[in-house]
């Protein structure tokens, strides 16, 4: 077990860590589980390659903390930087945002 002296509360995280590990619904992963879940798994549907399906509606536009996102991104860019880090909570958008900053002209492969 692992011990801090610090009064930072870690020990009540381990706790509380090793309680999760306990609980009844909490199994073993091993070779045999994987095998057995792959049986019993229903495979997804295959794909058909080369047909898409039609627009439901015109995309989306970024709300207003991916609007400052982008914003900074671009002075970045501006500044002179060819690389960026964006941190965003989960559920904020990054992948949405990685999107509306690739359709953007400046935005290109480095090889």
């Amino acid at each position: 077990m692992v011990t801090s002296n610090d009064g930072s509360g870690f020990q009540d995280v381990v706790h509380a860590f090793e309680e999760l590990c306990r609980h009844p619904q909490v199994c073993r992963i091993d070779a045999d589980w994987v095998d057995a879940y792959g049986r019993r798994r229903e495979p997804p549907p295959a794909r058909v390659v080369g047909i898409l399906p039609e627009p439901v509606g015109p995309p989306p536009e970024p709300h207003p903390i991916q609007r400052e996102a982008l914003a900074a991104l671009e002075a970045t860019r501006a500044a002179g930087n060819t690389a960026g880090l964006v941190v965003l909570a989960t559920g904020l958008g990054k992948t949405w945002l990685s999107a509306f900053d690739t359709q953007r002209a400046e935005a290109r492969v480095i090889a």
